[in-house]
């Protein structure tokens, strides 16, 4: 692995994991919002819930706050 692939990998890791944290703090507030988008996204092909290990949006509201949290990963 080069360098430059190196450096491509960890920094769309370190994006994702910025995202899905801006996420999380900001769908405390609104939900619906991702929601709506994460179906949009899962109808058209780029989100499969399965592999993202995103859980149904009935789960989602069914939890106390209805917020969308992210998974707990090793640092």
């Amino acid at each position: 692995m080069t360098d430059e692939v190196c450096r491509q990998v960890l920094a769309n890791n370190y994006s994702q994991s910025f995202v899905y944290h801006w996420i999380s703090l900001r769908s405390a507030d609104n939900s619906a919002v991702f929601l709506q988008l994460a179906e949009h996204l899962e109808a058209v092909g780029f989100l499969d819930r399965l592999v993202e290990s995103f859980p149904p949006t009935k789960a989602i509201l069914s939890r106390p706050g209805q917020i969308i949290t992210r998974l707990n990963l090793p640092y």
